[in-house]
C-alpha cells in the first residue's frame, strides 16, 4: 500500500476551495476538496458515494501541509483499506485529470 495525495494544479476555485486527488500507488481512488478554512470538505471515493465516508473533520482525512508533505491519517488509510478488502475498490475508475487531453 502506497497512498499519496496530489494537489490539483488548477489551485483554488472562486470560493477559495482546494482540490486534491488521492491515489493508491498509481490508481486514483478518491477526489477530495475543502474550503479555505477547512470547515467544509468532502471525500468522493471511487468505490462508493460521499455518504459512505465516516470523516467528521478535515484532520480526520489528511495531515501535514506547509513544509510537511500531505499524508492520509491512519483513520483514512483504514477506511480505504477496508473498502479494498470488501471488494468495493474496483468499480470503473474516476477520470485521472493528469491523463486527459486539453
Amino acid at each position: 500500500m502506497s497512498y499519496r495525495i496530489e494537489y490539483e494544479e488548477r489551485g483554488k476555485d472562486q470560493n477559495g476551495g482546494h482540490f486534491y486527488y488521492i491515489y493508491d500507488d498509481e490508481r486514483l481512488i478518491a477526489r477530495f476538496w475543502h474550503d479555505h478554512r477547512g470547515d467544509a470538505f468532502e471525500v468522493e471515493p471511487v468505490f462508493g458515494d460521499v455518504a459512505d465516508c465516516p470523516f467528521q473533520r478535515l484532520t480526520d482525512v489528511m495531515q501535514g501541509g506547509g513544509p510537511q508533505p500531505l499524508t492520509l491519517t491512519d483513520e483514512a488509510i483504514a477506511y480505504f483499506e477496508k473498502r479494498k478488502l470488501s471488494g468495493r475498490a474496483d468499480p470503473p475508475p474516476l477520470i485521472d485529470p493528469r491523463k486527459t487531453p486539453g
